[in-house]
């Protein structure tokens, strides 16, 4: 699979139920020739972002904060304009605070559930 093709699915470019398989194509046909973004520019963005994609899903780490932001309906897309924003600590610190801080939010909400379903059978 090329990186294009990774691209492509996991921004959603390519969606194999649309039954249109060159969609990718058309979006990145549109992006060169109306937004007039440079062949050139778009490559690098692609390989960029095919990058950073490897580089976290190489860290076991990060492969875990980022597939439980995934789990927890985080976009993907959103984690990468935050990598872009700070240096590799920093977002690394931030993804395990927000992961840290849903986890939390689910241990609460779990144990609140738990409780109340005690209440309710004993009722």
């Amino acid at each position: 699979m090329s990186r294009l093709q990774v691209v492509n699915r996991v921004t959603g470019s390519e969606n194999e139920q649309s039954g249109d398989k060159r969609r990718g194509f058309h979006r990145f046909n549109e992006l060169i020739h109306v937004e007039k973004i440079k062949p050139e520019k778009l490559c690098e963005d692609v390989k960029q972002f095919y990058m950073t994609l490897h580089e976290w899903f190489s860290d076991p780490v990060l492969f875990h904060f980022v597939g439980f932001l995934i789990n927890e309906n985080t976009k993907l897309l959103e984690l990468v304009r935050l990598s872009k924003s700070s240096c590799k600590t920093q977002h690394q610190t931030h993804l395990r605070n927000r992961s840290l801080g849903l986890n939390q939010r689910n241990t609460r909400r779990n144990k609140k559930a738990a409780l109340k379903s005690k209440f309710q059978v004993g009722i």
